[in-house]
């Protein structure tokens, strides 16, 4: 859907490679509906298919001698051409592999369906996180993530990493639920950081003029409090160049996992 999309995905596979992260979580990413599936087993039921966001990245990073393991699942059609979908990047392969329906629904034709997909490394869990709204009616926020909650693995680690559509400055709201549900915000945690803005502009699904220009709506959670070294927004055009309307956040822990 982006505009000068293989630019962009140069960028973003530039900064990988730079930046080399254990695990990127990824929101939103399609692959048009009519093109070839391009392997047997996948998760879910939607096949993985030649075009996929999250395929062309590790192809491309392939190319650069960088190897990483993609594990995308697709969940709904989006704007009537994709499949969309949430996406994990890792340098190791998954111990296991976890899907959380979020939405009180499973439906492909309703684009207010959500999941959660998790992979196990080592001894973490990594979710991919796309929430909906906190006063949506069909799927309200509140319902979402209290599907999130009681659905994560006891007693392990947790990292949630994504767009929650939550404003961190707005309280009593979802931003507020997460932190007292137990999760702790890295960005809070960290001895390093900047502005932690992570959209700028008017973007998809915020009405004009209903939300200050700059808002801090994606986080990355944990269920631990540790000191974490670091935490700073990607891809806002002063650290790598801009590649969507939400900014990405790059976390470092001192720990084997970042």
């Amino acid at each position: 859907m982006e505009s000068e999309y293989e630019k962009k995905l140069d960028i973003f596979v530039n900064a990988i490679s730079k930046h080399m992260p254990d695990v990127v979580a990824l929101q939103e990413v399609m692959q048009p509906i009519e093109n070839k599936s391009v392997q047997n087993e996948y998760l879910g039921s939607i096949p993985l298919k030649e075009g996929n966001h999250g395929l062309n990245v590790v192809k491309r990073l392939k190319l650069s001698g960088v190897n990483y393991f993609l594990y995308w699942l697709g969940i709904k059609r989006s704007y009537d051409r994709f499949d969309e979908g949430v996406a994990i990047l890792s340098k190791k392969p998954a111990k296991e592999v976890d899907i959380i329906t979020l939405s009180p629904f499973d439906k492909y034709e309703d684009w207010k369906t959500r999941k959660a997909l998790g992979i196990k490394i080592n001894e973490s869990w990594f979710y991919s996180v796309h929430m909906g709204w906190w006063n949506d009616e069909k799927s309200p926020f509140q319902y979402e993530f209290n599907e999130l909650i009681k659905s994560l693995p006891q007693y392990e680690r947790i990292w949630l990493m994504g767009d929650f559509n939550s404003v961190a400055s707005e309280r009593d709201k979802g931003y507020d639920l997460a932190l007292k549900s137990g999760l702790f915000d890295t960005y809070s945690l960290a001895v390093n950081k900047d502005s932690g803005i992570t959209a700028r502009t008017e973007i998809d699904g915020w009405k004009s003029g209903e939300r200050d220009k700059e808002i801090r709506i994606d986080y990355i959670f944990t269920n631990y409090q540790e000191e974490i070294d670091s935490s700073f927004t990607i891809f806002n055009g002063e650290n790598e160049q801009v590649v969507s309307d939400h900014f990405g956040i790059i976390v470092t822990t001192g720990r084997e996992e970042k």
